[in-house]
């Protein structure tokens, strides 16, 4: 079973966080820290998971994942989105450039793990 995470995310401390949560319960996981970096590392890794941020620099979450979720060859991997904007349309939105699923930043990093936790188990059982 691939157990393989993109995590694209610019904030160090936050992906290093999720990194090391995640590498624990046995997860591969490669950081890219902008939509670029990350659509690069996609075709090298075929991950299993890719946990996505919203707001990056130059282009946005919602833009990469409507590029993934656009192109034939990448539209299979499954994109969850993260976002700290927990207003209807920005979840709305990344539904509509194809997510798979969402997940709101919480300022309790306990609690946002436990969240990401129960959504991983949904991709690796």
């Amino acid at each position: 079973m691939n157990k393989t995470i993109l995590l694209i995310e610019d904030d160090d401390y936050f992906s290093s966080v999720i990194k090391i949560h995640l590498e624990k319960k046995g997860l591969e996981v490669h950081v890219a820290p902008d939509a670029e970096a990350g659509l690069s590392l996609l075709t090298k890794l075929s991950p299993a998971l890719i946990l996505l941020d919203v707001m990056l620099p130059g282009m946005d979450g919602f833009a990469a994942c409507l590029r993934i979720k656009s192109d034939p060859q990448l539209k299979q991997f499954p994109v969850i989105m993260l976002t700290g904007k927990a207003k209807f349309k920005h979840i709305d939105k990344a539904f509509e450039v194809g997510a798979d699923d969402y997940i709101t930043k919480s300022s309790v990093i306990h609690i946002l793990l436990k969240t990401l936790d129960a959504k991983i188990e949904q991709y690796f059982i």
